[in-house]
């Protein structure tokens, strides 16, 4: 299987992660939690949310930062087809992504702190 064989299976399946993941956010927020949607909204929940379900905020963070940003390389490298311009965008790729799990990780830290 080639390069872009395996990124794109990895596309598909944090989309697939994504399904399931903002799936039960969204339920954690629907009246089938015992909340009505305001109340899901308070300091409180949240960061009991936080708190209690610090790995699959994690396994989302992973998730959306991969499945966005090569989403976003997708569309870059449509633009144009040379050899500069790919490795241009694939640097961008890799630096955006550490960037934002660094982020996003330090932010689900500071909230189990």
């Amino acid at each position: 299987m080639g390069r872009e064989s395996w990124v794109m299976l990895i596309h598909y399946i944090t989309a697939i992660i994504l399904v399931v993941a903002l799936t039960a956010h969204l339920l954690l927020h629907s009246p089938f939690a015992g909340l009505d949607f305001e109340s899901s909204l308070s300091f409180i929940n949240v960061a009991g949310n936080l708190k209690n379900l610090g790995p699959l905020f994690f396994v989302l963070l992973l998730a959306a930062v991969i499945h966005g940003v090569n989403g976003l390389r997708i569309l870059l490298l449509e633009l144009w087809q040379n050899k500069g311009w790919n490795l241009f965008v694939n640097i961008i790729a890799i630096v955006l992504i550490v960037a934002l799990i660094a982020i996003g990780t330090m932010t689900l830290i500071g909230v189990q702190a």
